[in-house]
Order: structure tokens, then sequence, then C-alpha cells
């Protein structure tokens, strides 16, 4: 998981904890095309102590509308708040076949 400098508060369990956030964008990533079954399954594998779960979306690559069903490219978002920050992870398809990926983490101030 890529750290920004002001997740530097977090302690090592902390960021494992959230680690599990990516883990659930990427397992979903192959699984049904229902935006509402992705998103389901996805929240069924974020298990948080210390962070309080906020959403997950699923949206264009193009228009960042929310999507019903999943089409390339799309963009899946979550996140998370501790500490103050509302941390992002999100994973980005882009078009082709196979899909390409990218990911990364983002936060800011609640």
């Amino acid at each position: 998981m890529p750290i920004s400098s002001r997740l530097r508060r977090f302690s090592r369990s902390e960021l494992d904890e959230l680690s599990c956030l990516f883990t659930a964008l990427n397992q979903i990533v192959r699984g049904a095309s229902s935006v509402k079954d992705l998103v389901a399954s996805a929240a069924s594998h974020i298990k948080f102590r210390r962070f309080k779960f906020d959403y997950l979306r699923i949206v264009g690559g193009d228009s960042f509308e929310d999507l019903e069903q999943v089409k390339l490219p799309f963009i899946i978002i979550g996140a998370a708040t501790a500490h103050g920050l509302r941390v992002f992870e999100y994973l980005c398809s882009r078009s082709g076949y196979p899909p390409k990926w990218c990911s990364g983490s983002l936060d800011r101030s609640v």
C-alpha cells in the first residue's frame, strides 16, 4: 500500500488494518458485473476495529458518475477515517483486454 507522509502517525498495526480496504477493492474486481453486488461483496471483507468505514463507490472512468453495471473504464473508491484523516483507496481500470489496473492511496483531513 503506498504510504502518504500524512499517515506517519498511524502505527504499523493500524496501517495493516487499513490495508484490508485495498484488499477488498482488489478482490471485487474479479466478481459480478452488478455494482450493488460488488459493493456488498467488498464491504463484507472490510473489517475495521480502529477505523470507521465511510463508503465504497464504483464510478465510470470517463464520467465519474455512479454506475449500475460495471463497464470499462471504471474506478472503485473506498474511504475510511481515523485520527481525523479520511483515507481514500482506489483501483481504476483502463480500457482494453485484459483490463490494466492502477491503484493508490490518498488522504486528507476530515
